[in-house]
């Protein structure tokens, strides 16, 4: 699949990465088809299904803004949002991917904590 949205940024729960490059975020647009009641990282992550304005009203940095604003527009141009979004996404919804770039074979990475925003 090709990513709705691109997007660099420095991650401060990954600061021990060793990588100066910092983080690179991909975005795709996925059709849920299934919800399911337990997850992978459910101890880690949160899901809450949010309108188009709650999710804007969410977002803590300008990368996680620009990368909402990518996939409204990608999904406007394929006629499968509406102008007016007011109810919860019950088709499509954006998983925000995220991968680190040039990892040293002497670090490791640690178990996330703290509060994520993140749709699942």
């Amino acid at each position: 699949k090709i990513p709705v949205g691109v997007w660099e940024f420095r991650s401060n729960s990954k600061q021990d990465l060793c990588t100066l490059e910092g983080c690179r975020g991909h975005m795709f647009a996925l059709e849920v088809t299934e919800e399911l009641d337990t997850w992978p990282e459910q101890e880690n992550r949160n899901r809450k299904w949010l309108n188009v304005r709650e999710a804007f009203r969410l977002c803590r940095y300008e990368w996680m803004f620009q990368a909402l604003e990518d996939f409204l527009k990608v999904m406007t141009e394929d006629g499968k949002l509406e102008k007016k979004v007011e109810s919860p996404p019950t088709m499509s919804v954006a998983v925000v991917v995220t991968e680190c770039e040039i990892i040293s074979q002497n670090c490791h990475v640690n178990t996330l904590s703290g509060q994520h925003h993140t749709m699942h």
